[in-house]
């Protein structure tokens, strides 16, 4: 197999955790074979209204990029399920399950790591590129001593954008 993907959890998820999907990210999934017909559901990212207790304590509005939005949201479920749907029509499939423990040997033109797989030995991999989209807490970043440039948010963050002719414009 020349590509890999594999997920620690045990199955794609039922709750969407993110929802924000930069223009950048919309742009490199359509050359990659989504469709803007599977991606028309995306809402263009337009303003931030932060609530505590019902005031509002923040109304920022998201400054367009040439013109376009500079995020959509998207639900991370149905995202995910197209992601997989094109990496299925490419032959490769999401091994859930499988997590990465730590790199063994890198050498000039590859790294070797270890995988875990639920109820498995683990497993010695060999490969030309190890890529680690795992968030701020990345083991792939952290076993690569890759500082993180970034921040981390522990709280808990509820962004939602509502579209209703039922209240006032503004």
């Amino acid at each position: 197999t020349p590509v890999r993907v594999i997920d620690k959890r045990p199955r794609r998820g039922d709750v969407s955790k993110a929802t924000g999907v930069s223009l950048g990210s919309m742009e490199l999934l359509g050359a990659y074979g989504l469709s803007p017909e599977q991606l028309s559901g995306a809402a263009p990212m337009r303003r931030f209204i932060f609530h505590d207790d019902g005031a509002i304590v923040s109304d920022l509005r998201v400054p367009s990029l040439d013109g376009k939005p500079p995020a959509w949201l998207f639900p991370q479920r149905r995202l995910e399920d197209l992601m997989e749907d094109a990496l299925a029509a490419l032959g490769i499939a999401v091994e859930y399950g499988c997590a990465f423990e730590r790199i063994i040997d890198t050498g000039p033109d590859s790294v070797t790591v270890a995988l875990s797989s639920t109820g498995a030995e683990a497993e010695r991999f060999r490969c030309q590129w190890l890529i680690g989209a795992d968030g701020a807490h990345s083991p792939v970043r952290e076993a690569a001593g890759i500082p993180f440039k970034g921040k981390d948010y522990p709280e808990e963050w509820s962004v939602c954008e509502v579209r209703t002719t039922a209240w006032p414009p503004e």
